[in-house]
């Protein structure tokens, strides 16, 4: 399996805060705004954690698209939202702290389908299709808010089968750091 590029999104209640990395691109690629890409996900929480982890959003022209690992009624769920209204929905899945999750969020077929969890792998169903105009992307927050992802988030892959050149759906030399301390920050596991 080929190295993956990862970066480490805290928020302020982490004691590595100081060590955390903002990834924000003007421009999202197509893949993320109405194809399909994959992530990987290795939280610092727990599946019992309560609040909403971003790991990727997207501004659009009337709010944004997000990408994200919430609370359920009995853990945690993965979904995608687009200008607040729910368009896709895992069933609750349970992992532990450090777990690694991979992601695999199909715009086309309006499914996101969980590996690696404790419980809950699968691909959820009767999902929106999505597809947006999208103006800019954050990689492991809120684009419109302070909401991090509390983990490590790994750069979107493209779907084996996708039009790509690269294997990487954009390259982690495309990103704009905004805190230039961190810049070494994104490391190959």
């Amino acid at each position: 399996m080929p190295a993956r590029h990862y970066g480490q999104f805290l928020d302020a209640s982490d004691p590595d805060q100081s060590a955390a990395d903002d990834f924000r691109l003007a421009e999202a690629p197509p893949e993320i705004l109405r194809g399909s890409f994959r992530l990987y996900y290795i939280p610092r929480d727990d599946s019992s954690y309560g609040g909403a982890r971003y790991l990727l959003s997207v501004q659009t022209l009337a709010d944004h698209m997000a990408f994200v690992v919430e609370p359920s009624e009995v853990d945690s769920k993965v979904a995608v939202y687009v200008n607040g209204a729910l368009y896709a929905s895992t069933e609750s899945i349970t992992f532990d702290a450090g777990q690694e999750l991979e992601l695999l969020f199909d715009g086309p077929a309006g499914e996101i389908t969980v590996t690696g969890a404790t419980t809950g792998d699968g691909t959820s169903e009767g999902g929106t299709i999505w597809n947006v105009a999208g103006i800019g992307l954050r990689l492991g927050g809120n684009v419109v808010g302070t909401e991090v992802a509390r983990g490590d988030v790994s750069l979107p892959y493209a779907v084996p089968g996708a039009q790509l050149p690269d294997p990487a759906v954009f390259d982690p030399t495309e990103f704009d750091f905004s805190n230039p301390a961190n810049s070494g920050l994104l490391s190959l596991i």
